[in-house]
């Protein structure tokens, strides 16, 4: 047999990724260990959430109302992997591809097993699911004292490698194996598949959502606006009612607007209530939280332009959710949609982007797309009678930057929204009044992401 280097090359090549792969396991084995032994050591009471829509920002506003009455601790961003979840308890970034950062983390993790250290209070742990026995795994060293599951969506993202959405589901539903004994589930009433997850018998549940006679319901919901410096109505937060246990209590978030934030809220309002914590200091934690950037996220544009920030992710419930906050707004001029590729969709891509499209068609006087499956966007959107004209398609983020600057005038209000992958957080940054503060106010502004 004649021999080819090449042979050596693919021989090499596999050997490296069998490595890398093994390294990454080990290095998973020993946060997941130390971790386990940090909870056992430290007895934190934990907050488990999951969902498909919402979990960050819920994981945030429920973080920030524990903070007004015990210390806590929640992921940072959205580091709810099987290696983020880990990194949480420990307190740790993630080292990215750097060894010695991956060594100083363990090094660290063992600091807090051998040492005395104040851990808090509380852990406020977002999960998230991307393959089958992802929650299983999880559920089988971490127990929670209090479950909150936000929205499911249909179809949902992440269903790529199930065999369905159903799948997926149970998948999700299994965060309730880990509850503790007389635990808390606090659970979305407005999402019939979330309602559907919750089975347990020992447990209390406290429901959440707009409708009487829910655990905790919201109504009245408005939209604040200010003047700025065009002498125009600017969208400033949102503002709503809380009834709980007949008590009816005024919340008010500046620079949120959305009605899906109002579940968020409900949620983060429901586990304060549990934990007694006074409704005045809940109140004020909501109002005085930090908005997380790149959802839905109110942003001072080029020419007196409104931008809507919604980059940090996408999926068809989030989406859809983002472009019906657009018609609740008071139109001034022209509304823009620049939408980029929803990912990890599976068999469902095609149909979720061309439905995405015929709801753009009813809402935009431009629509812009991004990504190799937002093609199926344009389609959806053409199908119904929109404009050909008023539709533009692009590869990548940087390629629509300069076609959208030109479009926008004083006055428009422009929505931008993708999922991770795509990036959309560039074109922001492109037609934002103050890319000077993009540190502050985008997504994915650290070293490592502006590498790649």
């Amino acid at each position: 047999m004649m021999y080819h280097p090449i042979d050596e090359v693919r021989s090499s090549a596999l050997t490296f990724t069998d490595m890398k792969a093994t390294i990454r396991q080990l290095v998973l084995l020993i946060l997941t260990w130390q971790a386990r032994i940090v909870l056992v050591k430290y007895k934190p009471r934990v907050i488990g959430i999951t969902g498909n829509v919402g979990k960050t920002s819920t994981k945030d506003a429920i973080a920030a109302v524990m903070a007004s009455a015990f210390q806590v601790r929640a992921n940072k961003k959205s580091l709810n992997s099987e290696f983020g979840v880990p990194l949480t308890i420990l307190d740790r970034p993630s080292g990215w591809g750097s060894a010695a950062s991956w060594l100083l983390t363990i090094s660290k993790g063992m600091a807090l097993i051998i040492f005395p250290y104040k851990y808090p209070k509380w852990l406020i742990v977002e999960i998230g699911v991307e393959y089958p026995g992802d929650m299983e795994n999880m559920v089988r060293w971490l127990r929670f004292d209090i479950v909150v599951l936000t929205a499911m969506g249909n179809p949902p993202v992440h269903t790529e490698f199930f065999s369905s959405p159903e799948e997926l589901y149970k998948e999700k539903a299994k965060i309730i194996v880990g509850l503790k004994k007389e635990g808390l589930v606090v659970a979305n009433f407005d999402d019939k598949v979330i309602m559907g997850m919750v089975h347990c018998s020992n447990c209390g549940v406290i429901t959440y959502g707009t409708h009487k006679g829910v655990g905790v319901h919201a109504e009245n919901y408005q939209i604040l606006y200010r003047t700025d410096e065009h002498a125009s109505r600017v969208p400033d937060g949102m503002t709503f009612k809380v009834d709980y246990l007949g008590k009816s209590l005024p919340v008010h978030m500046p620079g949120a607007f959305g009605r899906h934030n109002i579940y968020v809220a409900l949620a983060a309002v429901a586990v304060g209530m549990s934990q007694k914590i006074n409704q005045v200091e809940i109140l004020n934690a909501l109002r005085e939280a930090k908005r997380p950037p790149g959802r839905l996220a109110l942003l001072r544009g080029i020419r007196g332009s409104i931008i809507v920030d919604d980059t940090y992710n996408s999926s068809p419930m989030a989406a859809k959710h983002a472009i019906e906050s657009l018609e609740e707004i008071d139109k001034r001029n022209k509304i823009i949609l620049v939408l980029g590729d929803m990912a990890e969709l599976g068999e469902y891509t095609e149909s979720a982007h061309r439905k995405l499209g015929e709801q753009a068609a009813g809402v935009a006087d431009y629509i812009l797309t991004v990504g190799a499956r937002s093609i199926f966007i344009d389609e959806g959107a053409l199908g119904v009678g929109y404009n050909r004209d008023s539709i533009y398609h692009f590869e990548t983020s940087d390629q629509a930057k300069k076609p959208l600057e030109n479009l926008i005038e004083t006055g428009d209000i422009v929505l931008i929204k993708g999922s991770e992958s795509i990036r959309m957080e560039r074109i922001v940054k492109e037609v934002m009044a103050e890319p000077e503060r993009a540190q502050d106010l985008l997504v994915r502004q650290e070293p490592a992401w502006l590498a790649r």
